[in-house]
Parts: structure tokens; C-alpha cells; sequence
């Protein structure tokens, strides 16, 4: 583990003992994923975060801002004004990384990535999802990630273990096959 993913570790476990704690685990999961939602329609507003040109008064004048136009906790105000406070805005994406890893586990959810050609339609990913909450008897979360490379059909990352069902897997498959 590098020294940036101590730090994630770190303020990710401080993060989720204190939402454990004060049993708002989801509240805070779901006003990070909020913050997403702005930061992926605005780019540049997370940049102003991580700004030098700013001071830190500034920045915690903008968390107020954010904590009022997207309805944010207090306590989740606080952990937006410790990173801007520490100089460590710019980890927030791998430090809620981390929190959704202990708040998956907490709640005994499997989380699963699903690469294909192109954007998988809904109904297929219940269909996936249902399938695998049948067979690991668990809360499934699948995220979707696009590979065109793979050509078509599916990889399924879950857990430690990959399922290659992708047609790229099955031609590399044949080719070591003929491959003397």
C-alpha cells in the first residue's frame, strides 16, 4: 500500500467510524454521491478545490456554499472542511473510494464490475444482478465499465475472481490453443 492509499485508508476509516457511530452511514454515502453528480457536471469546480490561488478561507466558504445547495449534513460539512482545512482535497475521490469498500462490507454487499463492448441496458444489468444475488446469497452493486477492446460478451470481476466470457477472452483462448 503507497503513501496515498494510507491516507484514503485513513480518513475513510475515520470517516466511516464516525457515520457508524452516529448510525448515518448512508446518509454520507449518498451525499458524497451528490458531490459526484456536481463535480462530474461541473469539472472544473472540483478544481477550484485544490486551487492555490485560493485561499482556505475561500474554500470553506465554497463547502458552505455546496453544504446549502445540495441540502449536506453537518457532519459531512466537516469532513468536506478537515480535507480543505488539511490540504487534502484533491484525495476525497480515493478517501470515499474507500469508504464505499467499508460500507459495502458493512452491509454485506458484493461490489462488481462488468466490462463490455458498450453500455449494458438496464434490464440486463438486473437480470446480471439478480443472477448473482441468487448465487452469492448477498446485496449486489454493479458498475458497468465500458472496453470496447473486449469486443463483445462480458468480463465479471467479483470479489477476487474473474469470470472472461468476452469474445476478446475466447479468440486469445483459441489462438494459445493453435499456438505450438
Amino acid at each position: 500500500m503507497n503513501n496515498l492509499e494510507v491516507l484514503h485508508s485513513r480518513y475513510a476509516q475515520a470517516l466511516f467510524r464516525y457515520a457508524k457511530e452516529n448510525n448515518i452511514e448512508d446518509d454520507i454515502k449518498n451525499e458524497y454521491e451528490s458531490l459526484c453528480s456536481v463535480f462530474e457536471e461541473h469539472p472544473d469546480y472540483k478544481k477550484i478545490f485544490v486551487s492555490p490561488h485560493l485561499t482556505r478561507k475561500e474554500k470553506i466558504e465554497l463547502v458552505e456554499d455546496l453544504k446549502k445547495n445540495l441540502n449536506l449534513s453537518d457532519a459531512f460539512t466537516s469532513f468536506l472542511k478537515v480535507l480543505v482545512e488539511a490540504n487534502r482535497f484533491a484525495i476525497i475521490r480515493g478517501v470515499f473510494l474507500k469508504y464505499k469498500d467499508l460500507y459495502a462490507l458493512k452491509k454485506g454487499i458484493i461490489r462488481v464490475n462488468v466490462y463490455s463492448a458498450k453500455d449494458l441496458l438496464r434490464e440486463k444489468i438486473e437480470e446480471l444482478k439478480s443472477i448473482l444475488k441468487k448465487r452469492f446469497r448477498k446485496e449486489i452493486e454493479i458498475k458497468n465499465i465500458v472496453d470496447e477492446e473486449i469486443l463483445g460478451g462480458l468480463k465479471i470481476e467479483v470479489e477476487d475472481s474473474l469470470i472472461d466470457a468476452s469474445l476478446k477472452g475466447k479468440l486469445n483462448g483459441i489462438k494459445e490453443s493453435i499456438a505450438i
